[in-house]
């Protein structure tokens, strides 16, 4: 290059030939007038060629305009700096940083230009954002689908190949069912799902799973992901024979680069990531190997989006639980309850489910289903469904198997069709009580669905819960029905009637006695068996109680008693007789009618198991449980309840929940409890509010409420589910403190061990800490983030800790070093390492700290790394120790200053230390931000 044209000299065509940034000059139509060999480098061109072109040739700009306006610009300005994009030889756009500068020299006028090469910078800043995003989405509180669509959205933009998806492992079988996609190519998930279980087909299933074949190896990169930039050249270089392993359906969509980057969280597997192009090198190598940095990110996301969703569900479950046994204790018709059953069944969002299903109970005696609510069906299918015989279609099979059934379309088991039906899928679920079938609950999927163990579990509790309440109904029933009979029996006197004496005889007015006892009259008339000997023993005791009481009070009595009848068996009655006295107050007969009551002892018995059974669900509940009626008094408690109140049971029941609140909240309680009951409120999903046990210790319970109706539709009360929480909220708060302290406890360590140097290095007194200051300056300069920077100043306290190995004269020596005593201070680095790697600090300390004294030529010490194999932050601690230490007194020399402090790192930029480090440093010297 030779600038004497230009009258610039000789001293800058050599600095121009050594400088590492482009340069070149121009005259005011912006025609190239001269430039340096990084400059042609840069753009591909020869100096030769250059000289021919003006900027517009280079510069990949629609407006040329603007060219000449950034020139006057510059002018005007006297100098100024702009952002372009140039255009290389062979087309690559590179992206530049341009500082002008406007010259006048021997009459000539040009503009001087320094053009830096962006593109790592680039590289970098757009890599930064891409993993700040990920780390943004991770912890952000949305649901796990936005989540991952967020997910793949961002990688798209951010990497630019053609189509993105991400799968999610399914158990047990290994495969991964891709749940997002970006991308013109999203019919790809007609393949349903990547890693078949099938290892001799499967080519992606064989990598995941470690079992590649010989020719496979080179497509696993080192990080573990499965990457080819070309995958036709791959197959055509396979043997015709082994070629034909390939041909499976994601394979046939013709990706031509491909990438498939597994997600790993404390070592499970928990999906992939697919990057897909239509043409060779469109998926990127390096973008590979940035992604497989971040993919524990996206991994712990879906970790944590996995598990809420999951804790989500389980509260929905138990919400749906908690709503059937709501329906449960309102008055209702079995079919209405089962019709309202159904209909939230079929409003799951969590469960694939089309609005669509039955209910079918069991007609026992001919062993078929009787449709009994329906949701979502055509007309076609009611009447064919209106009776189904055991073992007939899929709700057959279920009824008769005592097994789900599980169909994904309509099979060769759906045997009952109807013209113009869609294909779908079925969940048919027994409703068992112990190992009676009492019907079926069929609800519709859609066609394709995955059958999942978690969904069918549900399921059959959910088909237990109808059990129980329809046991429950049938025993209610059955009561009724007995209550029924009674009333006829006593309307139409079907009871016996007779005339009882106090030696236990018994005179009956008709012949229904053998009906009921199955004894002729005549026994009795003969007074061969007497009433009192066929009432049992274990009654009779009590039922001579009832008649004592009676006589010396009002005369009349009613009382419950087993009796055995002649065939042996145990029939239950109720008496209801006035004892009549003569005149003296003496008995004189007792006036008695007699009922059979043994179906109604029959139910109330069921019913009482019934609710038995019901409580004892309450009871196994690990949150609390209550019923209350319009005015707040509690009806119902579980055992959990009881527990967490510090109360019996028979303490708790008839009284106000109000008295187990704090009194600052019983007034607002109160007030929200008379709108809930009033309908001016809607029950609550979630709220908190303490309560205090009876030890007066105060508990923080979740609370969800619904409300009870009867037939009417009218409010007949709530149902409370509490769940306590007190124990969660300590430890949260525990954690806080213990994070604080930690954090405390680190601070006091790292500034006591840099003391603890400098107390032998008096001379060299604040200088770990001003080199700690410098540091945290620069890398907040560079972008880093606070915890990062955080670590930044950790290391700078502590990168001169290998002093303490090092002799006190030595380093309080006021002249030059030997060599033998600068091996001994050269060391300090190697003894840092030692002291500090043990340290599990959260950034990489020992290691910066080992290699701050290398230099980026390799001249450093005491490895003599070179380049990218020193960490950032070393070379971080590089430029800000050679900074203090010349700016600094030094035993054997005074202050240099702060100017030749960045004449040193100026000059030795890009040579001795990291030039993206320098110029931060230079800006925050230059703003006078740190103190030296």
């Amino acid at each position: 290059m030779s600038s004497e044209p230009l009258g610039l000299g000789k001293i800058f065509d050599s600095f121009a030939q050594l400088c590492l940034d482009g340069i070149w000059v121009v005259d005011d139509s912006g025609r190239i007038l001269e430039v340096n060999q990084a400059m042609c480098k840069l753009l591909g061109y020869s100096r030769k060629e250059l000289l021919a072109m003006a900027i517009k040739d280079v510069e990949a700009i629609e407006n040329p305009e603007e060219i000449l306006q950034s020139i006057a610009s510059i002018k005007a300005e006297g100098a100024g700096r702009i952002e372009r994009t140039h255009r290389r030889k062979d087309g690559v756009l590179v992206p530049v940083e341009i500082n002008g500068t406007y010259l006048e020299k021997n009459g000539n006028h040009f503009t001087l230009a320094f053009i830096r090469n962006r593109t790592k910078q680039k590289i970098f800043e757009k890599n930064a954002a891409l993993h700040d995003t990920l780390l943004r989405l991770s912890t952000a509180k949305t649901g796990r689908q936005e989540f991952l669509d967020a997910v793949v959205a961002q990688i798209k933009e951010w990497c630019g190949a053609q189509m993105v998806g991400l799968g999610l492992a399914q158990e047990p079988d290994g495969t991964f069912e891709f749940i997002s996609f970006a991308g013109p190519r999203s019919s790809f998930k007609g393949c349903g799902a990547v890693a078949q279980a099938r290892p001799e087909k499967c080519l992606c299933y064989r990598l995941f799973h470690n079992q590649p074949e010989p020719q496979e190896a080179g497509l696993l990169t080192p990080g573990g992901s499965f990457y080819c930039n070309n995958l036709p050249q791959f197959f055509a270089g396979l043997p015709k024979k082994q070629r034909a392993k390939y041909q499976v359906s994601c394979l046939k969509m013709s990706p031509v680069s491909m990438a498939l980057l597994p997600l790993r969280y404390q070592g499970d597997l928990l999906g992939v990531i697919l990057l897909a192009g239509d043409e060779a090198d469109q998926v990127a190598r390096r973008a590979v190997e940035f992604l497989e940095s971040v993919t524990p990110l996206v991994a712990e996301g879906i970790a944590r989006h996995s598990v809420e969703a999951e804790l989500e569900r389980n509260l929905l479950k138990q919400g749906v639980i908690n709503r059937l046994l709501s329906l449960a204790l309102e008055d209702l018709p079995l079919d209405e309850l089962l019709r309202r059953s159904l209909e939230l069944l079929t409003a799951l969002p969590w469960i694939a489910l089309e609005s669509k299903g039955a209910v079918f109970l069991v007609e026992e005696q001919a062993e078929r289903l009787i449709l009994r609510a329906y949701k979502g069906l055509p007309e076609a299918i009611i009447q064919q469904c209106a009776q189904v015989p055991f073992g007939r279609c899929l709700c057959g099979r279920a009824a008769a198997g005592h097994a789900v059934q599980f169909s994904a379309k309509c099979d060769e088991f759906h045997e009952i069709r109807s013209p113009h039906m869609p294909s779908h899928g079925h969940y048919c679920i027994p409703i068992l009580h112990g190992e009676r079938v009492l019907g079926v609950l069929n609800l519709y999927v859609k066609e394709g669905h995955r059958r999942l163990v978690s969904e069918e579990n549900f399921l059959l509790v959910v088909a237990q819960t109808l059990a129980g309440i329809i046991v429950r109904l049938e025993a209610e029933e059955a009561r009724r029905q007995a209550d029924q009979e009674f009333s006829l029996l006593v309307g139409n006197t079907p009871a016996i009637v007779c005339k009882g004496f106090i030696d236990g005889s018994v005179a009956f007015s008709d012949n229904k006695v053998e009906q009921m006892l199955g004894y002729p009259r005549e026994e009795f008339d003969q007074r061969r068996i007497k009433w009192t000997d066929l009432i049992l023993p274990e009654d009779l005791e009590q039922s001579e109680r009832v008649f004592l009481k009676a006589f010396k009070g009002s005369k009349s009595y009613v009382r419950e008693y087993r009796m055995r009848r002649k065939a042996r068996d145990v029939i239950w009655v109720q008496e209801r007789s006035q004892i009549v006295c003569n005149a003296k107050g003496k008995i004189d007969y007792i006036s008695a009618v007699v009922f059979d009551i043994s179906k109604r002892k029959q139910g109330e018995e069921a019913l009482r198991l019934e609710k038995e059974t019901a409580q004892r669900y309450l009871d196994i509940a690990p949150v609390i449980f209550a019923v209350f009626d319009r005015q707040g008094t509690v009806t119902l408690i579980n055992k959990k309840g009881c527990e967490i109140l510090g109360h019996p049971e028979e303490e708790v029941i008839g009284r106000s929940f109000a008295d187990f609140l704090p009194t600052s909240l019983q007034a607002k309680e109160a007030a929200r409890f008379r709108e809930w009951m009033s309908g001016e409120r809607n029950p609550a999903e979630y709220y908190e509010c303490p309560l205090y046990d009876k030890d007066g210790e105060r508990r923080t319970i979740a609370w969800r409420t619904t409300t009870l109706r009867n037939e009417a539709g009218e409010i007949t009360g709530g149902l409370l589910a509490g769940e306590d929480i007190t124990e969660r909220r300590r430890t949260e708060e525990a954690l806080k403190d213990s994070v604080k302290r930690l954090h405390r406890t680190l601070e006091g360590t790292v500034t006591g061990l840099a003391t603890a140097v400098e107390t032998r290095d008096p001379y060299t007194a604040g200088h770990q800490r001003g080199v700690a200051q410098l540091a945290y300056a620069i890398a907040e300069q560079m972008g880093f983030s606070q915890d990062r920077l955080e670590g930044m100043r950790v290391m700078g306290f502590l990168h001169d800790i290998g002093k303490i190995a090092v002799p006190a004269e030595i380093l309080s020596k006021p002249g030059r070093l030997t060599e033998y005593e600068f091996n001994i201070v050269k060391f300090h680095s190697q003894v840092s390492y030692d002291i500090l790697k043990e340290v599990d600090f959260p950034w990489p300390v020992a290691l910066a700290v080992l290699q701050h004294h290398e230099k980026l030529d390799g001249s450093g010490y005491p490895h003599g790394l070179k380049g990218e194999d020193i960490i950032l932050e070393a070379r971080i601690l590089t430029v800000a120790d050679v900074v203090e230490a010349i700016a600094s007194h030094r035993p054997y020399r005074p202050a240099l200053g702060v100017k030749q402090a960045i004449e040193e790192i100026s000059n030795q930029r890009g040579i001795l230390y990291d030039p993206e480090v320098v110029d931060a440093c230079l800006i925050i010297l230059e703003e006078n931000r740190v103190k030296l």
